[in-house]
């Protein structure tokens, strides 16, 4: 490793040597990393192995405009993991390396019957990978965060060290003789015992293949200087099967289920080069020459792959006051090559009553302040972009005025990304401007020129504006003002020449809208999109199976739509679309599961008590008690007494069970129930004889004869 990465660094020094002050977007990068490798896998970790490596790429958007950058590298790796369990392995019954089918020297299967498992894996990764950081962040602070991952070729060599120092077999019954040892001793025992060799090429690396493997990892960075940057990354490969530490059986002498992975922590240094450097001609004439220097600036970029700069130095405050009429606006401005790239408004009026400077990159405006407000908003465009600044002038007047109201308010609500990226020619921007009453407080410039060709709706307080676009981009400026003051919005819509392809087929199921879909309706209308098809003939579809009839299918290839209807079974129903075109194919289904609806059983009253009918009682009060069955609620019973309509009943719908408390009248009483659903009615009648007990009267003796008493004789 070390003979193949010297002549890189080499070869490294010498580009970045040269390429110390170059910028571009799209550098080419060249790395060296050193770090540790361990394994994931079905035999316990060791120690840390060395790693070393080396990667070449290139990245993209690393400019002051992108959040966020990308690119490609190639990753060769090669790196070195030990392990070494403390606990017995009996899994070598199908192990050719230890059952001694290979070499009879190593047969522990006949001869113990199980072996303490170790390895040295010795790894070589061919990979290609995408890189994705913190764009933004590097300019800033020079810290790069990133995340990469990608997929390679793997070359996995494991050695197992099974034989001592006279090749013979190792004494594992001493290791744990009474079979009581701990962890630590057990592995204390095996580093006395082993001679440190990885002679024997493990099961699985007799005859080594390189393997796709995947891999994921995240990395910090620091950006020393334009062509020099180190970090550290973190990674784990996928090895996608068991055979990295050379043992691929479970102790029951089945293979594992678990795939082993190895992990790479490593530092790294990065050099990057193949940039442009930017020259500037300086016009400052040498006192001894009168010929002009030209220069390279190490610190700028090139002008084609910035944005304007705006600054306004005179007011030094967004909102300055003026004791005076007569004032002058000075503002740089960088990154812009004449007066013909700038737009001036003051109080929303356009206006080119300004001078530009090229040379000391100055712009100055005197102007007649107004009473009160006065706005000023400067936008610079090139084909990178634009900026703005504005400000705020109050002229002092010596009338007293009225607090102003809140000065305008512009919010751009559409497009809602800055700067907007269109295939179309033509784009609608809308925005919210408020504490306006008309339009004549609001300017608009599209590319720098004035324009009067938007609606403003003093009502809803929104403007519309819908223009054609320029290939490139686009700068659109708001811009509105008031008594209280000014505000100003800036858009960029870049338009770029659509691509014509045909893009593959894609099906969505539009109705039903959800999967599986349940339904108690067994024949059911069918509604989907089928894109970048022309024609009903590109689509098939089945049923269960079977296929759909193209003439019972409904296509209309303007607005994508696909209508049909099946008929449906009991259970799960499966419905598959699927579309073909030039380029390619898609395939959707659909899971319908019907219910056949349960249809509703009629009430069905039963008096339950008294148990005969008519019932014949002296007492005055009595109950009847009836089960009423395939109801839901008391609302569907009615209870008649005598013929007069009652709620005085009870009704538990959990045990079906009706209660009806009864006075009695002398005489019969009949008590109706009446139980109705959607499904039919059922009426049942109970007749109460009432019969008032006779009273008996107390005995009364009369004596007639004698008549008198007392009585003589």
């Amino acid at each position: 490793m070390k003979k193949l990465i010297t002549p890189f660094l080499f070869l490294a020094s010498i580009l970045s040597a040269n390429n110390l002050i170059a910028q571009t977007t799209r550098p080419f990068e060249l790395g060296f990393n050193a770090g540790a490798s361990w394994l994931k896998s079905d035999i316990k970790f060791k120690k840390l192995g060395g790693a070393a490596g080396f990667t070449f790429g290139r990245m993209h958007h690393q400019d002051n405009k992108h959040t966020l950058d990308w690119g490609w590298r190639f990753q060769y790796l090669n790196a070195t993991a030990y392990g070494q369990d403390n606990e017995k392995s009996t899994g070598i019954k199908n192990n050719e390396v230890l059952n001694g089918k290979i070499d009879t020297s190593l047969n522990y299967y006949s001869t113990g019957g199980y072996v303490y498992q170790n390895y040295k894996t010795t790894l070589k990764e061919c990979s290609l990978e995408l890189v994705y950081g913190l764009n933004k962040m590097r300019i800033n602070t020079k810290y790069y965060p990133y995340v990469f991952g990608g997929i390679g070729l793997t070359q996995a060599v494991a050695k197992t060290n099974q034989l001592n120092g006279n090749n013979l077999r190792y004494d594992y019954s001493k290791v744990d003789s009474l079979g009581n040892a701990s962890g630590s001793a057990i592995t204390t025992n095996l580093n006395n015992l082993y001679d440190g060799t990885y002679e024997t090429t493990a099961e699985g690396s007799t005859s080594p293949m390189w393997k796709f493997m995947p891999s994921l990892g995240v990395g910090l960075g620091y950006q020393a200087t334009k062509a020099i940057s180190l970090g550290l990354e973190y990674k784990v490969t996928w090895a996608l099967s068991d055979g990295l530490d050379g043992q691929q059986w479970s102790n029951n002498n089945t293979r594992s289920e678990t795939n082993d992975k190895y992990y790479y922590a490593s530092a790294w240094l990065k050099f990057s080069f193949g940039r442009n450097t930017r020259t500037i001609t300086n016009n400052n004439v040498n006192t001894s020459s009168s010929s002009n220097n030209t220069v390279t600036d190490p610190n700028s970029y090139t002008a084609a792959a910035d944005k304007p700069v705006v600054k306004i130095t005179n007011p030094v405050a967004s909102i300055y006051t003026s004791s005076s009429q007569s004032y002058t606006l000075i503002a740089t401005i960088t990154n812009v090559s004449s007066k013909n790239d700038i737009g001036l408004l003051f109080n929303g009026v356009s206006n080119t009553s300004f001078t530009y400077d090229a040379a000391s990159h100055s712009l100055t405006f005197p102007v007649i302040l107004l009473n009160g407000n006065n706005s000023f908003m400067i936008t610079a465009t090139n084909a990178n972009g634009s900026a703005s600044d504005n400000a705020t002038v109050l002229y002092d007047s010596p009338a007293v005025v009225t607090p102003p109201a809140p000065a305008p308010l512009i919010t751009i609500t559409s497009p809602a990304v800055n700067p907007y990226l269109t295939s179309m020619n033509n784009a609608t921007v809308v925005a919210t401007i408020l504490n306006v009453t008309s339009a004549s407080q609001i300017g608009v410039t599209v590319n720098g020129i004035a324009t009067s060709s938007f609606i403003f709706n003093s009502i809803s307080h929104v403007l519309n504006l819908n223009t054609n676009l320029n290939v490139g981009a686009n700068t659109f400026v708001i811009s509105a003002t008031n008594e209280s003051g000014s505000d100003s919005e800036s858009i960029t819509i870049i338009y770029s020449l659509p691509v014509v392809t045909t893009p593959p087929p894609v099906v969505i199921f539009v109705n039903p809208a959800i999967n599986p879909y349940s339904t108690s309706v067994s024949s059911l209308p069918i509604n989907a999109l089928v894109q970048n098809v022309t024609s009903v003939g590109q689509i098939s579809v089945t049923n269960n199976g079977a296929p759909v009839s193209t003439s019972m299918l409904s296509f209309n290839p303007s607005t994508a739509q696909l209508n049909f209807n099946v008929n449906l079974i009991s259970g799960a129903n499966t419905v598959v679309i699927s579309a073909t075109n030039a380029v390619g194919a898609d395939t959707k289904s659909e899971t319908i599961i019907y219910t056949a609806p349960v249809q509703e059983l009629p009430p069905v009253v039963t008096i339950t008590s008294p148990t005969v009918n008519p019932y014949n009682t002296s007492v005055s009060t009595s109950v009847v008690n009836a089960t009423v069955i395939n109801v839901t609620s008391s609302s569907q019973i009615a209870v008649a007494i005598n013929g007069v309509s009652t709620s005085s009943f009870t009704y538990n719908l959990s045990t079906n069970v009706l209660v009806v408390p009864v006075s009695l009248m002398s005489g019969a009483n009949t008590i109706t129930i009446r139980a109705t659903n959607s499904a039919g009615v059922d009426t049942k009648s109970e007749t109460i004889i009432y019969t008032a007990p006779v009273q008996e009267l107390p005995p009364v003796v009369t004596i007639t004869s004698p008549t008198v008493n007392p009585y003589n004789t």
